[in-house]
């Protein structure tokens, strides 16, 4: 069965409308391998998905519509490919557009000098764990 055939059950609305009702603003929520954010009273927005979860992302949407919630996708949403060296790939390309956190250093951290850079901890800063839930971890 495809998304477009498929309908929520009552136990897919009510579990839903209860979750969402607890996220706070800027919240995100990990449903699969999706990242929605909330990005209003009533409404998610679609920041990440894997490629194969198109359909499941559809099937999100007609839950959400079902309890009155808006789902819009980012401009940036960020699709991870299936195959894994893809994914190796984009994770490789996303990192080289990281700046060193010193508000005085604008350098890429791809071209620091590992051997004459000072390392400093930054204290707690937000992380993310393997399965999407974010944190703090010491930096």
């Amino acid at each position: 069965m495809n998304a477009l055939d498929w309908e929520p059950t009552e136990q897919d609305i009510e579990w839903t409308r209860g979750y969402v009702a607890e996220l706070e603003d800027d919240a995100t929520w990990t449903a699969g391998e999706m990242v929605y954010q909330k990005t209003g009273d009533t409404q998610l927005t679609l920041i990440q998905r894997t490629e194969r979860a198109a359909e499941a992302h559809e099937r999100v949407a007609k839950v959400l519509d079902a309890i009155e919630w808006g789902c819009i996708v980012s401009d940036d949403l960020r699709i991870i490919p299936t195959d894994p060296q893809e994914q190796i790939e984009q994770a490789q390309e996303t990192a080289q557009e990281w700046v060193c956190p010193d508000e005085k250093c604008e350098t890429r951290l791809v071209n620091c000098d590992l051997e004459a850079v000072e390392w400093r901890n930054m204290g707690l800063q937000p992380a993310m764990m393997p399965d999407g839930t974010e944190t703090e971890a010491e930096r």
